[in-house]
């Protein structure tokens, strides 16, 4: 098959070489080759010839009928290239392929292309030849094209003496020009650099200027690479402005691998010397191939040279050094790479080894608590058990409790936060969870003798709803029990009388005491609070403060009872605030005559 997919050549039983489309639609030629014996092989050379072979002879044949024969000595074999056929024996390689468009324009007897007249120009030029002016201006309209087309011929070109003709004459040519891109000349100029360099019998990598391009630079380096010429590699890629840093990592792969014998110091402080001046190099990878050969003190040397800590820490898992992993994780600042080394260890180890781990790694501990307080509550509590962190224990167990108050025994749970918060001498803490496990029995006690939710209601909350439901005296002994202060007390109790409608019972807290300490305000507000505004007004009346009598009065609307309590206080500006809500004629001229008796 042809390489560019369109054209197939076969051998047929007759003798014929056959050539048609790659449809089979289109009979292109049929060349008789005398012979009955099939070819060796049988390839192309290009896209417009094919090269027949066999034992030691080898047949070309053109598209138009026309042979070329080649005879040799030794035995020989054939590969196929994208621009020709290259001919391998024991002792010689050669390639044959089509004289390129580029070169049989300058160089073909007769050539009256600019190429062509551009370098017989510069030849003149060389000699001090008048002419070569004359010639230079008969190529002036199309003298950028003989440039470009002399830097593709010398492209083309293998002999070195021919290729500096070629780029003398394209630069002569280019000095006449106002405008043209050097950098089609400079570039050139590096390429036939490096396929001089390729050529040489110690690189032993011949291609053409086609086949170089088609491979690309990236590509050849890579080869360079995998033959071990790593200078060469280096070389290529400061020539042409390429990354050099995979060669450099190779190279020290390929240094590690050879100096299993030496010691580690010595063969570290080879590769620094070496690696120092390239930046951007992967010491991970290095450290990996020291690992992989069995040098692990190696590798952690040449590992602790890696600026990154997301290839650090792979590699020190992989190598089983999970400490160091860790402290180059958090030394990071990277919670995600902190996270995966602590998860690989609590997988991968017992967990008692897992928390003492944890234990000298504070930051560590510290991420760890904030995943499994919401991921494993269970483990968090062993946890703070082996680093004794009984505050933290307690807390935890309070929590669970919390969280579990339908399905545990709560009272049970809370008494062991107890314990771990007497441990931890927070004393006062003890006594808080203490009084909730009292509280709790309460509830519960509650819940069974009325009926009634209590259980998850705070303090305040039970005792308001023994009032509301009239147990008094249930409510009287938890307030004595717990020792609430008196003022609280009395919130709690009008609030729950008042939700509970017991206005009588009401009436009569009210009148245990001339002066409640709460004064009669609250009395009042939670009158209103709960629409009745009658009992209400009868509390708000006992308010002693004229103010805040008035302010209350003007919650219930009752503008002439705060009008009196304003004038009284001899507010005129509370006077007014009264007067500027009165809509009815009759109290605004009563407002009115209080204002101008008080005035």
């Amino acid at each position: 098959v042809c390489p560019n997919g369109k054209i197939i050549a076969c051998f047929t039983q007759e003798g014929h070489l056959w050539v048609t489309s790659s449809d089979f639609s289109k009979n292109l030629s049929d060349f008789a080759t005398e012979s009955q014996v099939p070819p060796n092989q049988l390839t192309w050379c290009g896209t417009d010839s094919v090269m027949l072979h066999w034992d030691r002879l080898l047949m070309m044949v053109g598209p138009y009928g026309d042979w070329l024969k080649y005879n040799y000595d030794e035995p020989i074999s054939l590969i196929q290239e994208l621009d020709g056929v290259r001919v391998l024996s024991s002792s010689r390689m050669e390639l044959i392929q089509r004289v390129p468009d580029p070169v049989v324009d300058v160089f073909k007897i007769g050539s009256c292309t600019p190429a062509a007249l551009l370098f017989d120009a510069h030849d003149l030029f060389q000699r001090n030849d008048a002419k070569a002016d004359e010639s230079i201006r008969s190529t002036a309209s199309r003298l950028s094209d003989a440039v470009d087309t002399c830097l593709e011929a010398a492209a083309q070109e293998w002999d070195s003496t021919i290729q500096k003709q070629l780029l003398r004459s394209a630069s002569y040519g280019k000095s006449f020009l106002e405008f043209y891109h050097t950098e089609n000349f400079v570039n050139m100029a590096k390429t036939l650099r490096v396929l001089n360099m390729l050529r040489r019998p110690d690189i032993g990598m011949p291609v053409t200027y086609r086949q170089y391009t088609f491979l690309t630079p990236d590509v050849i380096v890579n080869r360079l690479i995998q033959k071990h010429l790593h200078f060469q590699a280096v070389q290529i890629c400061d020539l042409l402005g390429l990354p050099k840093e995979r060669v450099v990592v190779h190279w020290a792969c390929e240094k590690v691998k050879a100096t299993q014998d030496l010691p580690a110091d010595e063969v570290i402080a080879s590769l620094r010397d070496r690696l120092s001046s390239c930046q951007g190099t992967s010491y991970a990878q290095i450290a990996a191939t020291a690992h992989h050969t069995g040098r692990t003190d190696l590798a952690k040397m040449i590992l602790d040279d890696e600026p990154r800590a997301t290839d650090q820490v792979p590699l020190l898992i992989e190598m089983r050094d999970e400490t160091g992993a860790l402290v180059k994780a958090i030394e990071s600042g990277d919670s995600d790479l902190v996270y995966l080394v602590i998860m690989h260890i609590k997988r991968t180890h017992p967990i008692p080894e897992f928390f003492e781990t944890l234990r000298h790694m504070q930051e560590a501990q510290d991420l760890y608590v904030a995943y499994a307080k919401h991921q494993d509550r269970d483990l968090l509590q062993s946890l703070f058990a082996h680093v004794q962190r009984t505050t933290d224990l307690g807390m935890t167990v309070l929590q669970n409790a919390y969280q579990q108050m339908d399905t545990l025994p709560v009272s049970r749970l809370m008494k062991t936060a107890a314990t771990h918060f007497s441990q931890a001498k927070d004393s006062q803490t003890a006594k808080i969870v203490e009084d909730h496990i009292r509280l709790l029995e309460i509830q519960k006690e509650c819940q069974q003798s009325f009926g009634d939710r209590y259980v998850g209601l705070s303090m305040a909350e039970t005792i308001v709803q023994l009032f509301r439901h009239g147990q008094i005296k249930r409510a009287t002994k938890v307030v004595k029990e717990f020792k609430l202060g008196e003022r609280r007390y009395y919130y709690m109790k009008i609030k729950g009388l008042a939700e509970g409608k017991d206005w009588e019972e009401l009436d009569k807290f009210a009148a245990e005491k001339s002066k409640p300490p709460v004064g009669f305000e609250a009395f009042a507000e939670a009158c209103m609070t709960e629409g009745n505004t009658a009992e209400a007004v009868k509390y708000a009346e006992k308010v002693t403060d004229h103010g805040r009598r008035c302010e209350i009065f003007l919650a219930m609307n009752r503008l002439r009872d705060a009008a009196e309590a304003a004038a009284a206080a001899k507010d005129g500006d509370l006077l007014s605030a009264v007067r500027s809500r009165a809509k009815d004629p009759a109290t605004a001229t009563y407002i009115d005559s209080l204002a101008a008796d008080a005035g």
